[in-house]
């Protein structure tokens, strides 16, 4: 029996300041990749080979991103505004959120309703990374790390 396919090739991303609903959308962003990993304890019990419980902590949220630098707010920028100092130092505490919409793959653009959106808050900065190559576009690559997400249906941001 065949399947109907899950591909979701029209999305959008956008960055907002922790606490905010002001999303702002990454122009020239070539990829996105969210990775959740669940971090279980797992408790034994003297006397026992079973597992006597299972104690699930926070979960671990990875986004990955790569943009084009093509004149448009650096990822890195959109992700740590307002900082409390423009440095490194300043920026690297600044936490922000950012939201996926998906939309369906008929479409020619991400614009209208979504069909669903990943929304995760609480994100660090966890790497940076700038390629500069002798040919071919010059990009930009950013980790952010955080705890929270959820996946909505409705009540887009």
């Amino acid at each position: 029996m065949a399947q109907n396919r899950i591909y979701f090739s029209v999305y959008s991303a956008g960055i907002a300041p922790l606490g905010s609903t002001s999303y702002t959308s990454i122009h020239g962003l070539q990829s996105i990749g969210i990775t959740t990993r669940f971090n279980l304890e797992y408790i034994f019990e003297i006397g026992q080979l079973d597992t006597y419980s299972i104690i699930e902590n926070l979960p671990d949220v990875e986004v990955t991103t790569e943009k084009v630098l093509d004149g448009y707010p650096l990822v890195y920028h959109l992700a740590t505004y307002p900082s409390t100092e423009p440095s490194l130092a300043g920026r690297s505490n600044t936490r922000c959120s950012m939201a996926v919409s998906y939309f369906t793959d008929t479409q020619q653009s991400a614009s209208g309703t979504p069909l669903k959106e990943t929304w995760m808050s609480g994100l660090y900065s966890s790497s940076l990374t700038y390629t500069f190559p002798v040919q071919g576009n010059i990009t930009e690559s950013m980790t952010l790390v955080g705890n929270d997400k959820f996946v909505l249906t409705a009540g887009f941001t």
